[in-house]
């Protein structure tokens, strides 16, 4: 039953992150690695149980039975931004992991790290396995800015500024810790 729940409501959000991702304009000269096609498939590939639990963790404790429509909806939107941002700082999390821990492989596919440093001519540069730890740092870091600029996005348009104050605070708190 959970897992229907969760599944129904990741779709969706497997959509807008997609779609969300694709605006996102990265251009790099200095190698050839698509970092957005990158970031689709793994950000957007995976199974994203962190979203559907945004969700769950709402319906059980929100009580919407006096909220308009303009309002419900503002909450929809809310909780799309949020399972996103959830995502994303996974995901960043995740790219930072490997490269700490060396890791090789993620969901049986090399990792940004490797990937990154396979693609980098070796005529161009004598260190491509610290270049390509490096933007994957960088680009773990880009995904905490996403996520930051789409909480705070959300933060500004939820009925509940009380609430949404607290959860904004909660993030930069988890962030810093």
């Amino acid at each position: 039953m959970i897992k229907q729940f969760i599944s129904k409501k990741v779709e969706p959000i497997k959509v807008l992150l997609s779609d969300y991702l694709n605006c996102q304009l990265q251009e790099t000269t200095a190698i050839p690695i698509d970092c957005q096609q990158f970031l689709r498939e793994f950000v957007v590939w995976g199974k994203m149980y962190r979203a559907g639990l945004v969700y769950l963790g709402y319906e059980l404790f929100a009580n919407e039975t006096k909220l308009s429509v303009k309002q419900k909806q503002k909450n929809q939107a809310y909780l799309q931004n949020m399972a996103m941002t959830v995502e994303l700082i996974h995901s960043a999390l995740v790219l930072h992991d490997d490269v700490m821990d060396q890791d090789q492989l993620r969901r049986a596919k090399p990792t940004f790290h490797v990937e990154a440093a396979n693609q980098i001519p070796s005529a161009r540069l004598s260190d491509a396995k610290r270049v390509g730890e490096s933007l994957a740092i960088c680009l773990g870091d880009q995904l905490f800015f996403w996520g930051g600029q789409l909480i705070s996005q959300a933060s500004v348009n939820y009925q509940n500024h009380k609430v949404s104050s607290r959860i904004l605070d909660h993030y930069h708190q988890m962030l810093v810790k």
